[in-house]
């Protein structure tokens, strides 16, 4: 997990989500279909790994955890999206 956005539910006790980002990061020219899904596949399988982790559950509470999968191709978002989106790298998702 690149980054954990924990509900502060001491503070806001109805805060209802939390973040899982998972960032992946693909070279200059070398973006293909491909790669894309395979970057994507990672992410995804990385954050259903880390949702099941029975400590990050507790620390929740309540709180819905929401899985996020962000893509970079050199300094542009190629794709966004919770896991299971599809994954097309003719037309970024800015």
């Amino acid at each position: 997990m690149d980054v954990y956005l924990e509900p502060f539910l001491a503070r806001f006790p109805d805060m209802q989500y939390g973040y899982l980002l998972e960032l992946k990061y693909l070279p200059r020219g070398e973006l293909t279909e491909a790669k894309l899904a395979a970057a994507v596949q990672d992410a995804e399988a990385q954050l259903a790994r880390y949702a099941a982790d029975a400590r990050l559950r507790k620390v929740a509470g309540r709180a819905t955890i929401v899985p996020v999968v962000l893509v970079y191709h050199g300094w542009e978002l190629v794709y966004r999206g919770e896991p299971g989106a599809p994954c097309d790298a003719s037309s970024p998702q800015t």
